[in-house]
C-alpha cells in the first residue's frame, strides 16, 4: 500500500516511517513524500489552526495523487507567551528560519520576559484522507518544560529545548522507540490506529 505524508520535512518523514515499521512491522506500506515527486505542490500554510492547516495539506496532496494522504501540522504553544509559537512554529524566526533560528528566538523572548523554565506542549493535528475521499482526524499534545540550554542531537525543531519532567530529560534526549510512545506526533498517530489497521 502507498501511503503520501503531505510533509516536506524529513524529520517527520523519518518519525512516521519508524512508527509505523515498530507498530505494523508485517504490513507492506511505503511511505512517499512531496521529495518523490517531480513537481512538489507549492501550498501556503495560511489555516488559522493546526487542523486547519494538515486538512489543507491533505487535500491538496490527494486531489492530485488520488492515493490515501496523511498530513499533520504541528507546533509548540508556551502559554506564557501567548501560545507562541504555535502555528508559526516552523516559521517563528522568518519563512526561511533553521531550527537553530526558531530555537534562538524562542529563548530570547523567554529570556527577555524572565520566562525560561515556562511550561508548554506540543501539538499535533493530524489527518488522513482515504482514497474514496473518506476523512479522519486527530489531535494529541505532549507536555512540558523549555529549558535555556540545550540538550541532546536527537529529534529536531525545539526538541532540544523541551524538558519531559518525566523523562528527566529533553525530547532531543531520549530514544526514538520512547518517543514514539510519548510524543505528540505518535500519539496522533496512535489515535488513526484502529482505522489504519483496516487498510494495511
Amino acid at each position: 500500500m502507498n501511503l503520501f505524508l503531505a510533509s516536506t520535512n524529513p524529520g517527520k518523514k523519518k518519525e512516521c516511517e519508524h512508527f509505523f515499521s515498530y507498530f505494523y512491522p508485517q504490513s507492506s506500506l511505503h511511505l512517499q513524500s512531496p521529495q518523490d515527486l517531480s513537481e512538489p505542490i507549492e501550498i501556503v500554510e495560511d489555516a488559522l489552526s493546526f487542523e486547519g492547516n494538515a486538512l489543507k495539506k491533505a487535500l491538496s496532496y490527494w486531489k492530485r495523487l488520488e492515493i490515501p494522504c496523511l498530513a499533520d501540522d504541528s507546533g509548540l504553544v508556551v502559554p506564557a507567551l501567548n501560545g507562541q509559537p504555535g502555528i508559526y512554529s516552523a516559521r517563528y524566526a522568518g519563512p526561511e528560519a533553521s531550527d537553530k533560528e526558531n530555537n534562538q528566538k524562542l529563548i530570547e523572548q523567554l529570556r527577555s520576559k524572565n520566562l525560561l523554565g515556562s511550561p508548554a506542549f506540543y501539538v499535533c493535528a493530524m489527518v488522513l484522507i482515504w482514497k474514496d475521499g473518506s476523512i479522519l482526524s486527530s489531535k494529541e499534545t505532549c507536555e512540558g518544560v523549555i529549558h535555556e540550554n540545550p540538550q541532546g542531537s536527537e529529534g529536531f525543531g525545539y526538541d532540544p529545548h523541551f524538558y519531559l519532567p518525566d523523562q528527566g530529560k529533553t525530547m532531543a534526549e531520549i530514544t526514538r522507540e520512547k518517543k514514539n510512545t510519548l510524543s505528540h506526533r505518535a500519539k496522533a498517530l496512535e489515535a488513526l490506529g484502529q482505522k489504519i489497521r483496516q487498510f494495511l
